[in-house]
């Protein structure tokens, strides 16, 4: 499988919750995979299916719930053969 890259991440902060949502994107492989997990941390916190494709960047993207504070995001992309390695990860603050 393909190494998944991240195109962006965008933070959504608000002032008294004690997590946030960050937007993660990344290039979609040729073939899809059967899902995705994220990481926060190095521990999954999503497994999804293959998100649609979002039309403003041509790329996979979904809100992640990540708490307040310093942390790292990554993907792996997996399917019947496998999973990926996870993606460059990311530190949002």
């Amino acid at each position: 499988m393909k190494q998944i890259v991240f195109l962006l991440i965008v933070m959504a902060l608000t002032a008294c919750r004690p997590t946030r949502t960050v937007t993660v994107a990344w290039d979609a492989p040729a073939s899809p995979p059967d899902g995705y997990r994220i990481l926060v941390d190095g521990r999954v916190v999503l497994d999804i299916p293959p998100p649609p494709i979002d039309p403003g960047c041509h790329c996979p993207r979904i809100a992640v719930p990540v708490p307040r504070g310093q942390h790292t995001v990554s993907v792996v992309a997996y399917n019947r053969s496998g999973s990926s390695q996870p993606s460059a990860s990311v530190v949002v603050q």
